[in-house]
């Protein structure tokens, strides 16, 4: 689930399925560095912070009326606000909301393991590092469901080959007993036919 970037190239062996990724130290470095949802919105927080402090210094210079200073500030803060929600926290919530949305169509929709979270969409921070593990956990439930299934139809098939090799045991059983009644039944009348023998001499 690692995207090929840069100068990196895919190839896809023969017979596979899987398509394979080359990539130099450099943009592996890219793909595998993530960027803390921290840092990201405390970086936009002081960006803002810092500007609100640039306006309130210039507006000072300028002998602006305090009232016309403090409508200006609650506008400002206000309009920050949005921006800071609509850049930074809604994406977030936004990628949440998918994983969240994953994870419960899994649990709900009778474990189908056919779902995954689309790696174009995951973004390089906690979400996206989240998203990608619950995606190799899924596989590996796949992988591992998969085995069962193989043993089980194994397992199936030797319990049929068993029915079928105890009927036949059976069926011959019955047929060495049968076998053994007609030898016991063929001995007596020779013991009877010997008994008549000597009963005449």
């Amino acid at each position: 689930h690692i995207p090929v970037i840069g100068k990196g190239v895919t190839f896809q062996l023969p017979h596979s399925p899987d398509v394979w990724g080359m990539m130099c130290e450099a943009d592996l470095e890219e793909v595998y560095r993530t960027r803390s949802i921290g840092y990201r919105l405390s970086a936009s927080f002081a960006v803002f912070m810092l500007l609100n402090i640039l306006l309130f210094t210039l507006l000072n210079l300028f002998d602006v009326p305090a009232w016309f200073i403090l409508m200006l500030n609650v506008f400002y803060g206000f309009i920050a606000m949005k921006i800071f929600y609509s850049k930074q926290v809604a994406p977030i919530m936004d990628r949440i909301d998918t994983v969240t949305n994953m994870v419960q169509q899994i649990a709900e929709g009778e474990g189908d393991l056919t779902i995954r979270i689309d790696q174009e969409k995951l973004a390089n921070d906690e979400t996206g590092e989240m998203a990608r593990w619950i995606n190799n956990f899924v596989d590996t439930q796949a992988n591992l469901i998969a085995k069962v299934k193989v043993s089980t139809g194994d397992v199936q098939q030797m319990n049929g080959e068993l029915r079928v090799a105890s009927t036949n045991v059976k069926i011959h059983t019955q047929e060495v007993v049968k076998q053994a009644e007609e030898m016991v039944l063929a001995i007596e009348y020779q013991l009877q036919d010997v008994r008549d023998a000597m009963g005449k001499v």
